[in-house]
């Protein structure tokens, strides 16, 4: 899959992200998602357009179904399963590791009743800005070198 989506904190996988998940073209896998709906073996996901290309390899937008939170869990493997079996396997571990980057906290906690940790923030703080500092200093200096040369 190129990119795990992630929206907020709900999770969601597309018919194309399946399609390339199972090796299937992504039509077949749209078609037989729509059967399981007329079915009611799953619930219609929601459409949405997405960057995609043509078979010239000209951009155009793509639809795509998404799955997104428990119900797009449970229908994105129902339609693996109908699809190709064995990659089954695949689709769970893509979403447990989309569970995984959600639950992951974004910013590391720190205990600021620890001296050391906090010692630790501002030296790191401190050289960050001071590499901006030296970075805005140097900049006008290559500039005049830049033109005094041409």
């Amino acid at each position: 899959m190129s990119q795990l989506n992630l929206a907020g904190n709900v999770t969601a996988i597309t018919s194309s992200d399946i399609a390339e998940l199972v090796e299937k073209r992504h039509d077949n896998v749209k078609r037989t998602i729509e059967t399981l709906v007329q079915q009611d073996v799953i619930v219609r996901p929601q459409m949405a357009e997405k960057a995609g290309f043509d078979s010239m390899g000209r951009p155009r937008p793509v639809r795509v179904f998404q799955f997104a939170g428990e119900q797009g869990m449970r229908d994105s493997l129902v339609v693996v399963a109908q699809l190709s079996p064995e990659f089954t396997g695949r689709l769970v571990d893509r979403w447990q590791e989309l569970e995984r980057r959600v639950a992951a906290p974004a910013v590391p906690s720190i205990d600021l009743t620890n001296p050391a940790a906090l010692r630790s923030l501002l030296a790191s703080y401190t050289a960050r800005t001071d590499d901006q500092t030296s970075d805005a200093t140097l900049a006008p200096s290559v500039i005049s070198k830049i033109y005094s040369t041409s």
